[in-house]
């Protein structure tokens, strides 16, 4: 299903945002997938693995958005983001629920803000899920039950016409309503605040 999924959303990008495909960067091989998960001693969700060989990020000077005003992170930037907020953790920066070595970003929004992949299953036991987390907030909140449900959230947007990946969604209440719509029906019961 995720390889179906991935298809599709590189065929959708090709056909209505040439510019933004033309930054995403070349997927990593499977020895260089291998290695990066080594890097970062967690495994990571198959789902996750794939989406790292199909595409690595956003080129390093790409501020277009993919979802909301976040960018598609590579994986140097996101071994980058794991280590520095391991350090903070491990230095007791950071207090109770703010950071967990189990998160993995893969979502940036060049202030500090990211969208995790939950490897470790914080406050549900459910491994895999995506936690959002904000740089100086404490609230953490489930947003998805998997990397597979926030790319079909995607995909599901975009195939609806939906600007999420432009300034201005939101402006409409409409689009708004769609996008909760097709949130709920692919994320049920979710967010949940962790």
């Amino acid at each position: 299903m995720i390889d179906d999924t991935l298809r599709e959303l590189d065929n959708w990008l090709k056909a209505n945002e040439p510019e933004l495909y033309q930054e995403l960067q070349e997927g990593l091989s499977s020895q260089e997938a291998g290695a990066f998960e080594q890097q970062l001693t967690i495994s990571l969700p198959p789902e996750f693995k794939k989406l790292l060989r199909w595409r690595n990020g956003q080129s390093s000077d790409s501020y277009d958005s993919l979802f909301f005003n976040f960018q598609l992170m590579r994986s140097d930037a996101i071994a980058e983001a794991v280590k520095v907020h391991n350090q903070l953790l491990a230095s007791g920066e950071y207090k109770g629920n703010w950071w967990n070595p189990g998160w993995v970003p893969f979502l940036d929004n060049g202030g500090g803000d990211h969208y995790c992949i939950d490897t470790a299953g914080v406050g549900t036991g459910e491994a895999g899920q995506i936690v959002w987390f904000l740089h100086d907030n404490a609230e953490r909140k489930v947003m998805h039950h998997s990397f597979g449900d926030w790319l079909t959230t995607l995909l599901e947007s975009f195939k609806a016409g939906l600007p999420v990946n432009s300034d201005d969604f939101g402006v409409d209440e409409d689009d708004e309503a769609r996008y909760q719509a097709i949130y709920e029906r692919v994320n049920k019961g979710l967010p949940v605040s962790l």
